[in-house]
């Protein structure tokens, strides 16, 4: 109830008087360290009860992987070196629990075609988000050194456990989590899971969507060449990469659409460059169809 010092359940409990201040809870620390910073305001301890004493000696530092400040943290907290907190371990408590004996069933999981392609995927996703997070001397298994054998740090443990969450939802369907794919038709959801072959047929419209976008970007890339080869007084190899940027669109039309714009780009310029006669630039059966090309995507 007194987590957040902005609730207002907070501000009423942080007006009771009282000599010998207590708080009872089960989870500490939900999402992070900011929720002990409520509860040293309602204790009263100063000063960690003021939000900006505790970002900048205790919570910054301690998140940033500080050895200093976590160990400052530690002796805030820990009974042994006067600190504030009291922790009952299940141990403690097992008597009273009456808790059976954990048992632990290990299941292989087998995933079929389209499970297993979905899971790579989200997987080449997850590797790439620690890369994002860690140093590459951290995450190379060939390394034994302070960098590779240091703990992680708060901050770094919530951008990992996101994307490791979403390898386990993985594992169940890939409708399943944020991350998981969604009809085609609509919203989707575990409400309308769909079949295997649909989420094959989600999965190629996907794949096709990337790939045209990569065409797009590969495109843009060749014409952008071209005419720095134009500005550079080189027309000769300039033709060459307008032909090279046709011939990629033409070579995958029957899977996927080129930009119209980016075709019109270099058939044109192309066009130009041919009129104007380049050296060194031999000509082809295909040469005297881009006027008409040109005319055809005009009208459309």
């Amino acid at each position: 109830m007194v987590e957040s010092s902005t609730a207002k359940a907070a501000e009423m409990a942080a007006r009771l008087d009282g000599e010998h201040r207590w708080a009872v809870t089960g989870t500490p620390i939900s999402r992070g360290l900011e929720d002990l910073q409520g509860l040293m305001l309602f204790l009263r301890a100063a000063p960690w009860g003021s939000a900006k004493w505790w970002r900048a000696a205790v919570q910054g530092p301690a998140e940033a992987g500080d050895p200093a400040a976590q160990q400052r943290l530690v002796e805030l907290l820990s009974p042994s070196a006067g600190g504030l907190l009291w922790r009952s371990s299940k141990r403690d408590v097992a008597a009273e629990l009456g808790l059976p004996p954990q048992h632990k069933h290990r299941t292989p999981l087998e995933l079929s075609a389209v499970e297993r392609h979905f899971y790579n995927l989200q997987h080449q996703q997850c590797k790439a988000s620690a890369y994002g997070v860690l140093s590459g001397l951290a995450l190379d298994p060939g390394r034994d050194d302070k960098e590779s054998r240091r703990a992680l740090t708060v901050r770094e443990e919530k951008k990992l456990l996101g994307p490791l969450l979403r390898l386990r939802q993985a594992c169940c369907h890939p409708q399943v989590g944020s991350g998981g794919i969604r009809s085609l038709a609509d919203a989707g959801g575990l409400k309308n899971p769909m079949t295997m072959g649909e989420i094959l047929e989600v999965l190629v419209a996907k794949a096709k969507v990337e790939a045209e976008e990569s065409m797009r970007a590969l495109m843009l890339a060749l014409n952008g060449i071209a005419a720095c080869m134009i500005l550079e007084g080189d027309p000769a190899r300039a033709v060459s990469t307008y032909r090279e940027a046709l011939a990629t669109a033409e070579e995958h039309s029957a899977e996927l659409q080129a930009d119209s714009l980016q075709r019109l780009h270099a058939i044109h310029n192309l066009g130009l460059l041919l009129e104007e006669g380049v050296s060194g630039a031999p000509r082809t059966l295909r040469d005297s169809e881009l006027r008409k090309q040109e005319a055809e995507i005009r009208s459309k």
